[in-house]
């Protein structure tokens, strides 16, 4: 597991240390930001991995005060969101390195409380996450007037045209092995199936979640409420 890392409290410090877990894909990017939190007086950082199934677990452990999580692929994206599911009084900020304006409002309706744009600097991150620990809201000016926008817009009718996929039975019942990290022959061997059915089920599972990775297809499902996993079969008529 990542080892905490212990920001500088100094004599000037006003208040005890606050945690930071920071989840970022690239390990030598991660380590630059655990570096500049640990300069900052009063922070703690805490080195979440890359967003992956052992930051997840790790989540389940710890207790930090505020995550801090980068955007840079679909990975980080679902933990955002498991993580706020799981912890919904844990501030999250993330690092956006060039998502575009719809997709960053969809993770603010998600749990998202904040977003240091792409080109901050430094201390403007760590200002981002004081202002968060103290319960306030920042995030880029376009944001926030997209976000005012949002709120107008949330009394007119519901647009169901990006409904996410459902699963169908077989294929939920495939995810399933799919999280205990089994391969395309060990899920046949247990369901009793060919291994090519196999592979089309998966191919089909991650064409659904727009993924290429099934630990990201596994992440994702754990966010899903129920009603949305699975697709039952048409009831039969009866008989006349």
């Amino acid at each position: 597991m990542p080892k905490a890392r212990k920001g500088n409290a100094g004599p000037g410090a006003r208040h005890p240390s606050m945690t930071v877990g920071v989840v970022v894909y690239t390990r030598h990017y991660r380590e630059a930001i655990l570096r500049t939190i640990e300069r900052a007086p009063g922070l703690v950082a805490v080195d979440f991995g890359d967003g992956g199934v052992d930051s997840l677990a790790r989540l389940d452990h710890e207790h930090p005060q505020l995550l801090l999580v980068d955007l840079s692929n679909q990975r980080l994206i679902a933990f955002a969101r498991l993580a706020h599911a799981s912890r919904s009084s844990t501030p999250i900020i993330a690092l956006n390195r060039g998502e575009t304006e719809p997709e960053i409002i969809t993770l603010f309706e998600c749990g998202l409380t904040g977003l240091v744009a792409h080109d901050a600097s430094s201390e403007e991150m760590l200002e981002a996450i004081r202002a968060a620990l103290l319960g306030e809201f920042r995030c880029p000016p376009r944001i926030a007037a997209a976000l005012v926008r949002r709120v107008n817009e949330a009394g007119e009718p519901a647009d169901t045209t990006h409904i996410p996929p459902r699963l169908s039975p077989r294929e939920i019942q495939i995810a399933c092995h799919l999280e205990q990290s089994l391969t395309n022959k060990e899920i046949a061997v247990r369901l009793g199936i060919e291994a090519a059915t196999v592979k089309n089920h998966v191919h089909n599972i991650l064409r659904k979640l727009a993924t290429h990775r099934r630990d990201d297809a596994v992440i994702q499902l754990r966010t899903r409420p129920p009603e949305l996993r699975v697709v039952r079969p048409a009831p039969r008529p009866k008989d006349q």
